[in-house]
Formats: C-alpha cells, structure tokens, sequence
C-alpha cells in the first residue's frame, strides 16, 4: 500500500488536468444532452435563434449542472497550472534556466488563475439575470486562458534549447499553438456574429430576417470554442505526464524507495531474531517414574543360568 501511495504521488500529477478535462466535457455534455433532452431543443428566450443556443443560455436555466461543473474545472485547472510551476522548479520537469522562463511561468500561473476564477464566475452571474456582468466574465476568461496559453507555449519553447530530449517540449508548444489559434479565429468569429445581431434571433426587434441564422452560427462558435477548450487542458496532461522520467534528481526513486524498504523489513527481522534470543529458556519438566517401575523391570528380568554367567564373566574379563 506505501509504494502504491508513492508511485501515486510521482506519477499521478497529470490527474488534475485530466480531472479539468473530464469535468468540462462532462459539463458541456450534460449541457448540450439537457437542451436537446429534456428541453427538446425550445428556446430560453422569446427573442432568442431557434437554431442552436448558446451555452451561457442553457447553463443559466441548469445552474446546478453550470456552477459545480466551473467550479470543478476551477479547482483542477490551477492546479495543474501550479504543480507545473512546482514540478519544474524542482526539476521533475525541465527547470528555468533563466529569468525569462521563470517571468513566463508564473505570468501563465497567474493569466490562468483569473482566468478559471472568471469560469467560475461568469457560472454564477447567469446570463439571464446578470447578462452584463456575465458577458463581461466571458470576455475575461477567454482572454486570460488564451494569454496562459501563450506564456506557457513561450515558457515551453526556450526550455527546449537546454532540454537534451526537447521532442515532446516542442510537440506541446506546437500543438498548444494549433488549439490557442483555432480558438482565436473561432472567438473573433463568435464575437462578430454575435454582434451583429445582438445575440438575438429575428423575432428580436429592429433585427433583420436572416438574423436567426446568424445568431444560431454565434451559438455554433461558442459550442466550438467550449470544445476546443478541453483539447487545451489535454495539452496540460501531456506536459504533467512525463514528470516521472525527465528528473535527473528523481532518477530512480523507485529503485531507491524498494531498496530502503528491504532494508527495514531486514532490520525489522533482526529486531525480532534479537528479541527472541535474548528471552530466557524454560526448562523442560520430566514426569517422574513410578517407584514400582524399577521393581517390575527386575522381576521381569530372566534369571541368567551358571553356564550363562561363566560366558558373561568371561566376556567381562
């Protein structure tokens, strides 16, 4: 049970972004199975595009799905985002060689902070009864986890020119760059469709007849970017996972670990052996013989006849 605890705790440091990965995807899905579900695809409000919804929409009529899901994420996205700091400054990572890798480490530890504390309170200011303030959160989410994303990929680029196995750091900063700017482009997107109609549908006054479509492309985008948010906290799994083989300090800790327990359960065995040998010895109780014994045995004893006794005599001499 103890080396099973301590190969948890090596090994078991990308759990958090997995942990933020599943419950975002679990979120967005119970979302999206509510409104097509239970909902039947309706509308949330009169005014609203009767092609998709938007998210923030669906969360605010399922606050006790919306809430505990952000806050979930919350917790296990900072800290993926600190263990990485943590990881690296002990060198279970590759460490900072410089001022500028550590000046992007904790910028991206910080962006990302106020980043999931802005998921987690656009969730509780719902779109329906604090639109502003939860549009608001909205903006500032997206763009302080897009700014964590571009410190960490900067952070994970220099560190690869002292790395002597740099591959994986590269293929995370590569794949980071791929989702942040996908995620950009389908923002910026979400942004101008949104705004063109006000997020409203053409039942919505003053708006045009094709607003329903544009509306419903904006909820589109936003589902997409939601989406797209997972692959990034997928990207932090990558960059957790290999904590346990790129330390030079930590190099066979496992060895060690087995090393130090046999050692103890040697020297738990001596204790013992010392112990048992130091106890005093009992000594072993005869039973008595019965006085008649000796007389039975005499009478049962055949008498020796006088050639018998000259041979025994002579045997003797």
């Amino acid at each position: 049970m103890a080396l099973g605890l301590h190969r948890f705790t090596r090994h078991g440091y990308w759990l958090f972004p997995l942990g933020a990965t599943l419950c975002w995807l679990a979120t967005l899905g119970g979302l999206l199975g509510l409104w097509l579900g239970k909902d039947d695809h309706r509308r949330y409000r009169s005014t609203e595009s009767n092609v998709v919804v938007f998210v923030s929409d669906v969360g605010a009529s399922h606050l006790a799905l919306f809430i505990p899901g952000c806050a979930l994420v919350f917790v296990f996205y900072v800290s993926s985002l600190v263990t990485e700091r943590w990881l690296r400054h002990i060198e279970r990572l590759p460490g900072t060689h410089g001022r500028r890798e550590l000046v992007l480490d904790l910028l991206a530890v910080v962006c990302g902070f106020i980043g999931g504390l802005a998921l987690l309170m656009l969730s509780i200011f719902n779109a329906f009864d604090y639109s502003t303030v939860h549009w608001s959160m909205t903006v500032l989410f997206v763009i302080f986890v897009a700014l964590s994303a571009i410190f960490q990929t900067a952070e994970v680029l220099l560190l690869g020119r002292y790395d002597p196995d740099s591959r994986h750091l590269k293929r995370n900063a590569i794949l980071k760059i791929v989702i942040v700017t996908v995620a950009i482009i389908v923002a910026i997107a979400f942004a101008a469709l949104y705004g063109k109609c006000r997020g409203e549908g053409s039942l919505g006054p003053g708006r045009a007849s094709n607003c329903d479509a544009i509306t419903g492309a904006a909820g589109i985008c936003e589902w997409t970017v939601s989406f797209i948010l997972a692959g990034y906290f997928a990207t932090l799994i990558l960059d957790l996972y290999p904590s346990w083989k790129t330390s030079p300090r930590h190099h066979g800790s496992d060895e060690k670990y087995l090393s130090a327990a046999g050692e103890a359960n040697a020297r738990a065995a001596r204790d013992s052996d010392s112990y048992n040998s130091a106890q005093p010895t009992l000594p072993v109780m005869m039973e008595p013989t019965h006085p008649s014994m000796a007389t039975q045995e005499k009478q049962y004893q055949p008498a020796m006849t006088g050639t018998q006794q000259q041979s025994h005599f002579g045997e003797a001499v």
